[in-house]
């Protein structure tokens, strides 16, 4: 019993941090329905140039991809092809829970939502990434 409440307590410790490369929103509740509307709002509407610095350029290429593209979806077949590589947030990973700390970050998964970046967020990224070749 002992060590299911450390590991609780630890856990909240942890999720009360914020992430690493976690955007700045000055909103910091606690529940869930209103940190996503603060991300939704800071996503929609906020300054995206921490988060995009962030970006790698195969990350930038995703997003190009997706929304000029594949409308707003993201095919890793045929971007595979492309570019012979994945960003990593698409790769598949093979770990314990033991290497789970050392996974990199990633900032991508803000812009994609089950593979898909949402209808009203492509205009603001069509507008800050190239049209692919």
């Amino acid at each position: 019993m002992i060590g299911a409440a450390s590991a609780g307590n630890r856990c909240a410790r942890r999720c009360r941090r914020p992430a690493v490369g976690s955007p700045p929103i000055t909103d910091r509740s606690q529940r869930k329905s209103d940190m996503v509307a603060a991300l939704a709002e800071y996503l929609l509407s906020g300054d995206l140039d921490a988060i995009w610095e962030q970006l790698s350029e195969l990350d930038l290429d995703a997003i190009a991809e997706a929304v000029h593209c594949w409308d707003g979806e993201f095919d890793a077949v045929r971007f595979r092809a492309k570019y012979r590589a994945l960003p990593s947030h698409f790769q598949r990973h093979t770990f314990s829970s033991r290497q789970r700390g050392a996974m990199p970050s990633s900032v991508l998964p803000l812009f994609f939502y089950d593979g898909e970046i949402p209808s009203d967020l492509r205009p603001r990224l069509a507008q800050r990434v190239h049209k692919p070749a």
